[in-house]
């Protein structure tokens, strides 16, 4: 319905996006939906580009992006709006390199809109956590709520609560000039089931006989729930302790262990991998204390100033550990960084087994309640990425990958006592010599 406001527009142009093509005119799809409106208001539709023309010259055009790179036949395109059915089934990039697309003179302020269900993570639960409360649902006070967001040099999105808030950064901050700002708004729109009672209480009944996934998220609207979650680990095994608490703890180890990366966020990438560092502590008694995390995204010679500083904190009594990926590049990679913290213990990690296989043992000491961890900003992310890690590779491990590493050193090596006394009668038994 939306597009029809402006069809009496000769140059009005509106793409419809759904991420398979064949989707489009699948039944109850876009094409069928279309049919029973559009024709009503002089719409004539061409199968074969499924595009409608109206009789002022506007077009609708539904158009699957069934391949990340289908967004590069939309090079020099004018879009006066954009639209995007079930946006968390495409790829960030399918998302905002078609806003690059949206400009006309025609009087249409530029728009995208976006219709979806909800999904544990990604790129449009990051868009829209301000909408979203720490359960997963959204916040109603907030909803339709406008904010304001501007990229940094970086790529990141910086959000405002006013649309002055973002131009005075961007000219403070960022030394632009009114020509060279581009403020963005957005909004996020919450809705049920029960605001669209035309589908009857059969629907509602087929969502409620899904696995609880697919519940929760369609019916209830949870944009936090995962299967998968808590797998591994779950954060009620270990135990947040404050940092005065473990100010006159005795530990027999303490190591620093790093998972390197080296891309900040950029327009091509803006999901890198962290560089992460976590400090890990053993006690007399055996419980093992993660201390502290450093977690940053940079450049790899940001990253090796990190580390170096990390080092000169924690101190030359704190082994740094540093990954050795297999091949020639990986030992490389390794003796630089050897040679970037010279004075300073470093060891290496070895990757042969699995991320799973490696950070198993961790988790089991977590399971038994031998792992405590530091109360910090950081706990948040950590235990995130804890509980999601199923060891797939299609989530962000760093985290994981530098605690399985920590706890490896922190428990490799014999401890040799040095206050011991010896008893001879019991060496000189046949038990002892002949064993």
């Amino acid at each position: 319905m939306d597009p029809l406001r402006h069809i009496n527009i000769p140059d009005f142009y509106a793409i419809m996006f759904r991420r398979q093509a064949v989707e489009i005119g699948a039944p109850g799809g876009l094409a069928d939906a279309s049919k029973k409106i559009y024709p009503l208001l002089g719409g004539e539709y061409f199968t074969a580009t499924k595009t409608w023309k109206f009789p002022s010259g506007a077009k609708i055009v539904f158009k699957g992006l069934d391949h990340i790179d289908d967004v590069e036949a939309l090079r020099g395109v004018e879009i006066s709006r954009l639209y995007f059915d079930e946006l968390t089934t495409f790829e960030e990039i399918q998302f905002w390199y078609p806003q690059t697309r949206i400009r006309s003179t025609n009087g249409v302020r530029g728009a995208t809109k976006a219709t979806t269900n909800p999904q544990s993570e990604g790129f449009v639960k990051d868009l829209i956590s301000w909408w979203i409360d720490d359960e997963g649902f959204a916040i109603e006070e907030r909803s339709g709520v406008l904010r304001y967001f501007i990229r940094s040099d970086d790529g990141e999105i910086l959000w405002f609560d006013t649309e002055d808030e973002a131009y005075r950064y961007a000219k403070e901050e960022q030394g632009l000039e009114d020509d060279e700002i581009a403020v963005t708004s957005t909004t996020f729109i919450r809705s049920s089931l029960d605001d669209n009672p035309s589908l009857g209480p059969e629907y509602k009944k087929r969502l409620m006989s899904m696995p609880p996934k697919q519940r929760a998220e369609l019916l209830g609207g949870n944009w936090n729930f995962d299967a998968s979650r808590g797998i591994y680990f779950k954060r009620d095994w270990v135990e947040v302790v404050d940092h005065s608490q473990i100010a006159n703890l005795k530990f027999k180890k303490i190591v620093r262990a790093w998972d390197t990366a080296s891309s900040p966020p950029s327009q091509t990438n803006k999901n890198p991998d962290w560089t992460v560092g976590v400090k890990m502590g053993l006690t007399e008694e055996g419980y093992i204390y993660i201390l502290d995390v450093v977690r940053f995204r940079d450049t790899i010679g940001k990253v090796k100033e990190e580390m170096l500083r990390t080092a000169v904190k924690d101190g030359k009594s704190v082994p740094t550990v540093v990954p050795l990926d297999p091949g020639g590049h990986g030992k490389h990679a390794f003796q630089d960084h050897v040679k970037n913290l010279s004075g300073y213990i470093v060891r290496k990690a070895k990757t042969e087994k699995s991320k799973l296989e490696r950070f198993l043992p961790f988790a089991s000491q977590a399971e038994h309640g031998w792992v405590k961890v530091v109360k910090a900003e950081w706990n948040t992310s950590l235990f995130n990425e804890f509980e999601a890690f199923v060891g797939d590779g299609k989530r962000k491990d760093d985290q994981v990958d530098a605690t399985s590493d920590a706890y490896r050193e922190i428990n490799s090596g014999i401890q040799i006592p040095t206050d011991f006394s010896l008893n001879i009668s019991s060496m000189t038994g046949e038990n002892i010599w002949n064993m």
